[in-house]
């Protein structure tokens, strides 16, 4: 039998204590170093709505599950690291190792504790992180960022499908709680047109997206008499991954997502830049019907059964979300600031035109001046929306098809 000694419990209790105090204190400081951080990320909104305050508090306290789960692994490393190297300057390690007990031995309670916590970060992501992130993002959206705006349901979608119908809640008034306009449209499918049954107001908080209000218990009033507007079914969502990690939905951007254009229907052809291994293309957010700029937040939303293809285009590159119709050519641009938007939409379609239909500059500008169309799409998700279009039978039979 070999009398090589072993770790006694004692001995793992110490080591795993040694890992754990310094992993405690890198947690915590990457966790003061991401909040200081965040701040300044958003400080000119903080600035802005008055954000320094118990509710700006609020918000990043209910950041912190997301960020620790976040900082969990690096802080890990960063305590075994440190850990060790303490134990190695007060000769902890070359002790052991005189003892004939090895370096493995040694980290064998540091990985049970690393385990362990790795389990708990688990059960945080699965259950706590998911809540108080919506929470904090509801804070931050609609109770800081919307409680100055007036007239506008901003970027909250509340839309509830009913039986031959779906229902739009068109203002929010931040005084009183009250959505006001929630409307009940009712679609013909015979001559393919959409009109509202009835009209009513929401006196409390509508914290849950698709909650159902029964007819009983709401007033009913008229609403658009006589008024049909068209059906013109579209995906309000659909794009790649962005290789900035998770982001929210309701932004769009260059990866596409939430562009809000009522023309990416049936017929079109999408181009999106592949930014990740896989694309990782989504849909979502069908639209009945939908105008430019989709000012009160809310199209007729609707669940469409839609069906498309999927094609990778190595031969082909555009910077940002293009949009090819049987009659159009549509480059989009996307900014908080609407003048910025306009100017990047301006430079994608002077790209197309110069790269991909070999125009000079000059000669790009001129025509994009004369000959295309800029529009809103929306300006309800944030970062909001320019597109801008331009005819594709203006140009010769050659350089007319798809690209």
């Amino acid at each position: 039998m070999s009398d090589r000694p072993r770790l006694s419990p004692t001995m793992d209790s110490f080591l795993a204590g040694q890992f754990f105090g310094p992993f405690m204190v890198c947690l915590g400081a990457f966790t003061i170093a991401y909040l200081i951080g965040d701040v300044f990320d958003r400080f000119k909104d903080l600035i802005r709505y008055g954000g320094f305050g118990l509710l700006g508090l609020e918000y990043f306290a209910l950041k912190i599950p997301l960020i620790v789960s976040q900082l969990l692994p690096v802080a890990c490393l960063a305590g075994v690291l440190l850990g060790f190297a303490l134990l190695n300057r007060s000769g902890e390690v070359l002790a052991c190792q005189q003892l004939g007990i090895s370096r493995l031995e040694m980290a064998v309670p540091v990985l049970v504790v690393a385990g362990v916590i790795s389990l708990f970060n688990f059960a945080l992501n699965e259950t706590i992180v998911p809540l108080v992130t919506r929470q904090a993002r509801y804070l931050y959206e609609v109770e800081l960022k919307k409680r100055e705006i007036r007239g506008v349901f901003f970027a909250q979608r509340t839309w509830v499908r009913v039986r031959n119908g779906f229902l739009s809640a068109d203002r929010y008034d931040a005084p009183t709680q009250t959505l006001r306009g929630v409307t009940i449209y009712q679609l013909d499918g015979n001559c393919q047109q959409a009109s509202a049954l009835f009209a009513y107001d929401v006196k409390e908080k509508y914290l849950t997206l698709g909650r159902i209000t029964h007819a009983k218990d709401c007033c009913r009033e008229p609403a658009l008499r006589g008024i049909r507007v068209p059906v013109r079914p579209h995906l309000g969502t659909a794009g790649v991954a962005p290789d900035e990690g998770r982001v929210s939905t309701i932004p769009p951007g260059l990866h596409g997502g939430n562009i809000d254009n009522w023309r990416i229907g049936a017929g079109a052809t999408m181009y999106y830049p592949v930014m990740v291994d896989g694309a990782l293309f989504s849909i979502g957010d069908p639209h009945i019907s939908q105008g430019d700029g989709e000012l009160s937040g809310t199209a007729i939303e609707a669940s469409l059964n839609v069906l498309f293809q999927v094609f990778v285009r190595k031969d082909f590159h555009f910077p940002s979300p293009l949009l090819e119709t049987p009659s159009e050519w549509i480059v989009h641009g996307f900014d908080e600031d609407l003048n910025v938007a306009m100017r990047k939409a301006s430079i994608d379609m002077l790209t197309l035109l110069t790269d991909h239909q070999d125009l000079s500059r000059n000669d790009a500008y001129s025509l994009m001046s004369v000959a295309c169309d800029f529009g809103v799409t929306q300006v309800v998700d944030g970062r909001q929306g320019v597109h801008v279009r331009i005819p594709r039978g203006i140009f010769p039979p050659e350089n007319e098809g798809s690209v």
